[in-house]
């Protein structure tokens, strides 16, 4: 489990970063499987979840099992001559497989993490990984404008993203890190799940430390500047005193309209602001590069073929075969949107048990009342709701320490 969380930013830019030539399996989706399976050997096979949280396990093999299914269905529906589109077994394979890793290591955290020293250990080790990630990234971009030491397959690589995922802003040119990341999203996302360790870390130790660590996480993920992750990372504080808002209406009643007003408008501004460079790039369309407007245009065309897949869709991350119809995107393309991409992929079925499984876990986390998990998961559901891929080990890992937290009794003055 500790390998999983050390390799957790060796992603696929690592083979672009060392030149490699090969199919990239992330070693994190590799070292959690391997520790399932002795799991699994040592304790013969059974699966000892706990009780009250059955139910969350239970949701999220069905959502799994959904997926797997569409995979399944999609190898046969397109191994015939006549079929729409000619996808690879390993294409209809990949995704199902993919989700599979992950939901390993949600269930490898339900299952292994019981010892309050143990879960202490692996919170700590995500947060300096995380740290670790940061002071890399931030020297990557610091010596690339520099001009400081740089492996000359690092200085093109990091030549290419430098511009490719900065953020132009009246003349001037904001450089966003994105460190072993391939996109500067997907490294703010890991970056705030290592913040979310930290943060249930606090819930247990009131060990200074961390507090520091806890700002330097905060900047890491700041530092991205992706939309996306900043929405969740707002919406983290919000999600958390949500279970308590009632509770405290009847005390301070100012305090939480006060609350509301701040929410309200922070939602109308962030709404605003999205609205009109949806219009602007709807206006101006240019397939590829212009995201939101890129998001409407994937959702649009998606939903056209789902009419002909009603029930599992068009198959778990093939959608990219059908965008490649247009002449414009690749066969690698995404909706880069979760939910209409579930729906357009899995169908209805599918969009049924993944809500299913959300439903569940957030239930299971609302009745804890302290927000902590709750915040955790549901921010990063909307820091990940518009990524280009959803499905990253770190955050099922991040959602089960956030189920285990409630297994330990916090600190004083930190529940």
């Amino acid at each position: 489990m500790f390998a999983a969380v050390i390799f957790f930013p060796a992603t696929y830019a690592v083979k672009f970063l060392f030149g490699l030539e090969m199919t990239w399996v992330d070693p994190a989706f590799i070292a959690g499987a391997l520790a399932l399976i002795v799991y699994v050997v040592r304790t013969r096979g059974r699966l000892a979840f706990r009780r009250d949280e059955r139910g969350i396990a239970v949701s999220g093999a069905v959502f799994l099992g959904v997926y797997c299914l569409g995979g399944i269905v999609s190898l046969l529906r397109y191994t015939g001559t006549h079929s729409t589109i000619s996808p690879t077994t390993y294409a209809c394979l990949r995704d199902p497989a993919w989700l599979a890793f992950c939901m390993a290591l949600f269930y490898l955290v339900l299952l292994a993490v019981n010892d309050q020293r143990f879960y202490q250990s692996i919170l700590k080790l995500f947060v300096w990984v995380g740290i670790g990630e940061f002071l890399l990234a931030a020297y990557m971009v610091i010596a690339l404008a520099k001009g400081w030491y740089l492996p000359s397959e690092w200085a093109g690589y990091m030549e290419a993203y430098y511009w490719r995922q900065a953020v132009y802003q009246g003349g001037f040119v904001v450089p966003r890190l994105g460190g072993t990341f391939v996109e500067a999203p997907i490294y703010g996302l890991f970056m705030l799940c290592s913040l979310a360790s930290n943060l249930l870390l606090l819930r247990l130790s009131s060990v200074r430390l961390y507090r520091v660590t806890r700002l330097i996480l905060l900047f890491g993920t700041i530092a991205s500047l992706s939309d996306q992750v900043l929405l969740g990372l707002a919406a983290l504080p919000v999600i958390v005193y949500l279970p308590n808002a009632f509770e405290h209406a009847r005390r301070r009643p100012l305090a939480l309209a006060g609350g509301l007003a701040a929410t309200l408008v922070l939602a109308t501004w962030l709404g605003i602001s999205i609205q009109r460079k949806s219009v602007s790039e709807m206006h101006n369309y240019r397939a590829g590069g212009q995201s939101i407007a890129d998001r409407v245009y994937h959702t649009v065309y998606g939903l056209g073929w789902l009419e002909k897949h009603p029930f599992l869709g068009i198959g778990p991350g093939l959608y990219g075969y059908y965008a490649e119809k247009t002449g414009i995107f690749p066969h690698t393309a995404t909706v880069m949107a979760t939910v209409p991409e579930i729906l357009i992929e899995t169908g209805p079925i599918g969009l049924a048990s993944f809500l299913l499984f959300v439903v569940v876990l957030g239930r299971w986390l609302w009745r804890k009342r302290d927000g902590l998990g709750l915040g955790v998961v549901f921010s990063l559901l909307i820091a990940s709701s518009l990524q280009s891929n959803w499905r990253w080990g770190f955050v099922y890992f991040t959602f089960g320490l956030a189920v285990a937290c409630y297994r330990f009794e916090p600190a004083r003055g930190t529940a």
